[in-house]
Order: structure tokens, then sequence, then C-alpha cells
């Protein structure tokens, strides 16, 4: 079977066409969507038995389609990558958040999370992607707190292709 799934090769010693006269000798035959062969066209005028054509051998049993296999094994389609998108750090300047991220194919990143003001942005495929992200007063509010606050940071990535991934991570802010 070729990778479109239109044409599927098989072999056969029983002559499938009127043109196989080579006798018992194996033919391989491609069997098409939409393929075949023209009929042969009766005359229009006919009496009796020359109306019938030449007789043929009844065809053999079918043959299933795994018994031919072409070298290489089974045909899979093509599978794209997941996409995926990395936070690779992030530093806290007052109550801006700024978050440097890396996404494997061009797309779109939204950044949310509780205490978070919700960030869009386009990126590039393999591109640093550097985010500035405004905390809300609360969230600004408990950084000044000795041990800090832990807050969870979610980014949702959309490809270009459509396909879709996640990361979140949980960050202790400190000022």
């Amino acid at each position: 079977m070729d990778p479109s799934a239109e044409n599927v090769l098989f072999s056969t010693a029983d002559p499938l066409v009127p043109g196989d006269t080579d006798g018992l000798q194996r033919d391989i035959y491609d069997a098409r969507i939409g393929g075949g062969f023209p009929s042969a066209k009766v005359p229009a005028a006919c009496e009796g038995d020359a109306c019938r054509g030449p007789l043929t051998p009844a065809p053999g049993a079918p043959i299933a389609a795994t018994a031919f296999q072409l070298a290489g094994g089974s045909v899979r389609p093509p599978t794209r990558p997941c996409p995926s998108v990395r936070i690779l750090w992030h530093t806290l300047h007052g109550r801006t958040l700024e978050i440097v991220l890396r996404a494997s194919d061009a797309g779109r990143v939204v950044l949310f999370g509780r205490g978070l003001r919700t960030t869009r942005r386009s990126v590039k495929a393999g591109a640093r992607l550097t985010v500035a992200v405004m905390l809300s007063k609360g969230a600004a509010a408990t950084t000044r707190v000795p041990r800090g606050r832990r807050l969870t940071i979610s980014v949702a990535f959309q490809s270009v292709s459509g396909a879709k991934a996640r990361t979140t991570t949980t960050i202790r802010l400190r000022s």
C-alpha cells in the first residue's frame, strides 16, 4: 500500500486480465481507487453463441492484503511532535514579574494565575520570549512578608497548527 492508501499492490498466479497469457507465473497487480480497465465493447448486432465472449477461468481465492508486504513494513502517516513551552527563569521588579520562556513552535502564549494579570503574547518558534506580568496589589503586598508568598503561574501555549501545551510552576516571591 502506498502512503496515500490509493494504491494496493498484490501478487497472484491467476490471470486476472485477458492480456495475462504467460501461464502460471506470478504477476504483480496494482489495485487503484477509481482504476480499472475499459470494458470490452459488445457488437451492437449479435445472435446466439456469437454474443458470448470467450470463456475465461474463474479467479482464484482472494489474497489477504497482508500477504504481500512492501519492503520497509507498514506505512504510518507522519506525526508532528507535540509542542512544548518552558519557563526558563523569572525575576521580580516591584509589582512586575518578568518571566522568560521558550516555546517549541510559533504561536500564542497566555500567562495567568491567582494574583497575576492575565497576559497574552505571540512567540516565534524556538525564540526566547520575555513577558512582564503585573501582580495584583494583594500579591505585591505579600512579597514584603519575611517568608514571601508562593505564587502559581500557568502558561498555556497554542501553536499556529492548533496543537496545545501547558505548563505550571510555583515560585516564591520575596522583595
